[in-house]
């Protein structure tokens, strides 16, 4: 019977309609009362795996719209904390984060349970980040922050295959496809809670709900994630600079990397500071303080929810190459708005437009790297690409934060601006002379 069970679980993952892997199984030679008591037995077991699963992308979405990283930012600028400083952690943050990451993916391979554990530490290390605001504490704070880029929600391949292979569950399906609409409206409730709660008491309340969420969701997570697995080979940590030589030498690999980790390590610069900006000088506007602050970067979110849609018809309508520099552009107009006479609505628009710009860029960075590797290639120049970008966050945030510290925030988004447009931009028109001499790969 368990061979049976085995034969329909392999036909349904390969997206086989229960019908046909009736009709397959029967050629096979197995009996049709065997066949259906495991489809049941299978039925049973997938609904049970979904919901679960569900469960806990549930959470997942609660916890990231109560632990918005903005909220953070603003909680380290209420405690005293420098421009220069709140840049730096972010920097860190991100920084070791990209470090972190990298390792977790060669170690989960080992034993997945690792990624379940660093997730209940993320929790843990939310609440620790309330009460480091609650007491008034800058080193607990910064220690906290430090940890937090030590911490991933992210469960590696096999989890995503699960996902992939349970999504028929009609609850999962929504919750993955409009899960991002809970998380806006969570963000929108923390923020009036955060508006009508005096601080730092209600920073505590929000980032202890964070907390709470993402440990219940690594909890229902962990029994769904293989155990050790002896068998699994952890990658050569040393092959990632045989992989450097590899791509450095490709004139176009080597112009799209450096374009694009100048691109992360802005996004990373100008992220540290919208928040804070809003909160401080649009917060006696609109709706208030963190309300206007979640208005701007949920409405955002929604929209990256339909980017992939419109990257996709442009890219079809209008290719790679004038979707970098357009993106690029596109992109400007965030901080552009920050800069030139803010208020509530026009921040709003280039906030949408600098995201809608983004996705552009990412859609056609990928188009470049399609058309230019090979499969297995594009894995391993993306993984190069994450190295990279932690040089420019070496470089870049540092240099940043200081300006940002001594001619303030304003001056930065200037700075932002033209780099995107006299420094980016020229870079992707740069990929376009490459590309059209045909450098060899």
């Amino acid at each position: 019977m368990q061979t049976t069970v085995d034969e329909v679980k392999k036909l349904l993952e390969k997206g086989t309609a229960p019908k046909e892997a009736i009709l397959v199984l029967k050629e096979k030679g197995f009996s049709q009362e065997d066949i259906h008591e495991a489809l049941q037995q299978v039925d049973v077991k997938s609904h049970r795996v979904g919901a679960r699963i569900g469960v806990k992308e549930l959470f997942d979405k609660v916890g990231f719209g109560f632990g918005s990283q903005q909220f953070v930012n603003i909680a380290l600028s209420t405690m005293g904390a420098s421009l220069l400083a709140i840049g730096l952690l972010n920097g860190m943050k991100v920084f070791f984060s990209q470090i972190f990451a990298t390792l977790m993916n060669m170690w989960s391979k080992k034993d997945e349970r690792l990624l379940s554990f660093s997730a209940i530490l993320l929790g843990a290390n939310f609440f620790l980040l309330g009460y480091a605001v609650f007491i008034h504490s800058m080193a607990l704070f910064t220690l906290s922050i430090l940890i937090s880029s030590l911490s991933v929600v992210t469960y590696g391949d096999a989890y995503k295959h699960l996902v992939k292979s349970m999504s028929r569950v009609r609850f999962l399906e929504i919750l993955m496809r409009y899960g991002i609409f809970l998380t806006v409206l969570v963000m929108l409730v923390a923020a009036h809670l955060l508006d009508i709660i005096k601080l730092p008491f209600g920073f505590y309340i929000v980032f202890a709900a964070a907390g709470t969420c993402f440990v219940f969701s690594a909890l229902v997570a962990l029994p769904l994630l293989q155990g050790k697995n002896d068998n699994a080979t952890v990658p050569n940590s040393f092959s990632l600079l045989k992989d450097s030589s590899y791509f450095i030498k490709d004139k176009v690999l080597l112009v799209l990397t450096i374009a694009a980790t100048i691109t992360a390590a802005l996004n990373t610069l100008g992220n540290a500071y919208y928040g804070i900006f809003i909160f401080e000088n649009l917060g006696k506007k609109g709706f208030g303080g963190f309300l206007n602050v979640s208005i701007v970067f949920g409405l955002g979110l929604l929209v990256a929810f339909l980017v992939p849609k419109v990257t996709s018809r442009s890219s079809q309508a209008y290719g790679k190459f004038p979707m970098l520099l357009f993106g690029t552009l596109l992109m400007a107009m965030m901080p552009l708005s920050f800069y030139h006479n803010p208020n509530i609505v026009s921040v709003s628009i280039g906030t949408i437009i600098g995201i809608i710009g983004a996705g552009m860029v990412g859609t056609a960075q990928g188009l470049v790297a399609l058309d230019s590797l090979k499969d297995d290639e594009r894995v391993r120049f993306f993984n190069f690409l994450g190295a990279a970008t932690v040089i420019a966050y070496l470089i870049l945030i540092p240099l940043g934060s200081l300006l940002a510290y001594w001619y303030g925030m304003t001056f930065l988004f200037l700075l932002l601006v033209l780099a995107l447009c006299l420094l980016v931009a020229p870079l992707y028109l740069l990929i376009v002379f490459l590309y059209g001499r045909k450098e060899p790969i």
